[in-house]
């Protein structure tokens, strides 16, 4: 027997429809659309997972902090959102398996809510894009 819990570093997530699945940080700097470079290992995992998995079908959701108003927010993480499902595309994934969806700042993750005092590092943490199960096709 071995542990590969001292070299494992993604823990098993059941892929069920209505589940978030976490890939890593997909992170975005502030007002801006482009994926940040370190941003880039948690979309090729989520591309590996939908290529080999082509029966779920996934909707992006992308999220903005609470920095600037709730129009221009939507705006933005509608973009990301797309910027994402834009970039899977070019791995392969096809266009029926992938919608995209912009929160806006209507889901944060955290206690920085608008005018709540938050670090920098805070902010970020709500500027991401995630992956849920819409549809488990049938084989």
């Amino acid at each position: 027997w071995y542990d590969v819990s001292s070299f494992m570093t993604t823990e098993f997530q059941p892929a069920k429809v209505g589940v978030i699945i976490e890939f890593g940080n997909i992170y975005y700097d502030s007002g801006s659309w482009t994926v940040r470079p370190d941003g880039y290992p948690g979309l090729n995992k989520m591309a590996q997972f939908l290529l080999d998995n082509p029966k779920i079908v996934v909707e992006l959701g992308a999220h903005t902090d609470t920095l600037g108003d709730a129009e221009s927010n939507m705006v933005l993480s509608h973009k990301r959102a797309k910027s994402a499902r834009e970039y899977l595309i070019t791995k392969g994934i096809p266009i029926s398996q992938i919608s995209f969806r912009g929160y806006g700042k209507s889901r944060i993750k955290n206690h920085c809510v608008d005018g709540g005092e938050c670090s920098p590092r805070e902010h970020q943490e709500n500027r991401r894009t995630e992956l849920k199960v819409k549809e488990i096709l049938p084989d």
